[in-house]
């Protein structure tokens, strides 16, 4: 997308959404989704910036005819300002992770119950970078997963495979990672966010062939 607002860190595209949203979706072809996480690069202000820079693309997404989606994700320390700023438009408000449980003690997790609070209605979950400097697992994103669809949330789950091979080989990779989420969310929604890890950070991306065979 040419619009600067949308030049942050990462974004999110699901043309059509069959290939990235399923389960609860009532139709999943008849729409687009569109999003970005601004990881931790921006400042409480930068991201307030940001956001109301991007409020004017909400009336341009409904006026396309096929509908977009449109989802931002800011740093947990942004959440109450963004949603402010969000709260009478149709972009959705969205956070960069959660714990599995509402409450307990459980000092510095994010509580899923207290995003739902806040206005929060996608969770990112099992990125990359999460996966390499926290340890997290399929596992551990199955259980944060099933606490988002819980707390009547979708959640977004980053996949994809670590070496550079052979589309089968990628497949065979991602697989028990889709199958891990699908498995605890029952019919609730859930976005599938596929990149190879491979690719990100990379000066050239993967090609286009080998996603779409992925």
């Amino acid at each position: 997308m040419s619009n600067p607002a949308w030049q942050a860190d990462e974004l999110f595209v699901g043309l059509p959404l069959s290939s990235f949203r399923i389960a609860g979706s009532s139709n999943p072809k008849s729409k687009r989704t569109v999003g970005v996480s601004l990881k931790l690069y921006f400042s409480l202000t930068q991201t307030k910036t940001y956001i109301q820079s991007c409020l004017p693309l909400s009336t341009h997404a409904l006026s396309q005819p096929l509908p977009v989606d449109l989802f931002i994700i800011p740093d947990l320390l942004s959440l109450p300002s963004a949603q402010s700023l969000l709260s009478n438009t149709p972009i959705a408000l969205g956070a960069p992770d959660c714990f599995w449980e509402d409450e307990g003690a459980f000092t510095g997790a994010v509580s899923p119950r207290n995003l739902k609070e806040l206005g929060v209605s996608i969770v990112e979950l099992g990125h990359a970078e999460r996966r390499r400097l926290f340890h997290e697992t399929d596992e551990t994103v199955a259980l944060k997963a099933k606490a988002v669809v819980r707390n009547d949330m979708t959640p977004l789950v980053c996949i994809g495979e670590k070496h550079r091979g052979s589309v089968e080989e990628a497949i065979a990779e991602v697989k028990p990672q889709v199958e891990s989420i699908l498995a605890v969310v029952g019919d609730s929604e859930v976005i599938f966010a596929y990149e190879p890890v491979w690719a990100i950070g990379q000066p050239e991306p993967a090609d286009s062939g080998y996603v779409v065979g992925v």
